[in-house]
């Protein structure tokens, strides 16, 4: 793959400004297409051609994470979840409704820039400071990877629901 174009949707305004510059990095090769604070905003611009979209899991516009990953998903963007969450069933509804991919916001730029190039390649990244440690729920289907098996059992804990 060539440049990464990424989009993100989140309603705070400084992370939208500051984007661009780390994301981009001096390394190259992920370039940002577009922002906006709401998912529909973002797929009536550039955005939606993008190959991956950060998307900020608790948006002030009242939609779910279902939602709006499901239109994102319609639009053609892989997902990738960027979140100051990190409880489990917060990565669990992430995931089962789509995203690739699930990362905290306190992570270093650097990983966070891992986990685009992975998602926009197809493949899960779960965030390695998000909690995945308890007893595994219903095994998820065969088709899954395992750390997205990972990522759906790890809020099987009662103290995580």
């Amino acid at each position: 793959m060539g440049v990464i174009d990424v989009a993100a949707v989140d309603d705070h305004p400084l992370v939208l400004d500051s984007m661009a510059g780390w994301i981009m990095g001096a390394e190259g090769g992920i370039r940002v297409v577009g922002t906006a604070p709401t998912v529909g905003d973002l797929l009536a611009g550039p955005g939606r051609a993008a190959d991956v979209v950060l998307l900020d899991l608790d948006l002030d516009d009242g939609s779910t994470v279902e939602r709006n990953v499901a239109d994102i998903l319609a639009a053609g963007p892989a997902i990738l979840v960027l979140s100051a969450s990190d409880k489990p069933a917060a990565v669990r509804a992430a995931m089962r409704a789509g995203a690739l991919g699930y990362v905290l916001k306190n992570e270093q730029t650097g990983q966070i820039r891992a986990a685009i190039k992975e998602v926009a390649a197809g493949r899960d990244w779960i965030s390695p400071a998000s909690p995945r440690s308890s007893p595994p729920m219903t095994p998820p289907t065969s088709q899954l990877s395992a750390i997205r098996k990972s990522a759906l059992s790890s809020s099987t804990r009662p103290e995580c629901q």
